[in-house]
């Protein structure tokens, strides 16, 4: 009886250590998938940004070549206005 309390003292020591250890492995896993959530996070933001700033470009140069255009059509019609 003394034997198989002994054995199941061992067990249970051992099983102690095994739980402690996937705590630690379950606590590694947990800082590694806040650590990916934080760079997705980063690369989402700087993905946003640039694409802010692409469209902010774009929209200037729509902008500059409307009044270009704007400018011409200006000058072409006070043009043929004062000649005719």
């Amino acid at each position: 009886m003394e034997e198989r309390m002994a054995k199941l003292e061992v067990a249970i020591y051992e099983m102690r250590e095994m739980i402690g250890e996937v705590k630690g492995i379950v606590s590694e896993l947990s800082k590694r998938v806040d650590d990916l959530g934080d760079n997705v996070s980063k690369r989402v933001d700087d993905l946003r940004s640039d694409t802010d700033h692409k469209f902010s470009l774009v929209l200037w140069e729509v902008t500059i070549w409307f009044m270009i255009l704007m400018l011409v059509v200006s000058i072409w019609s006070y043009l043929i206005l004062n000649i005719v």
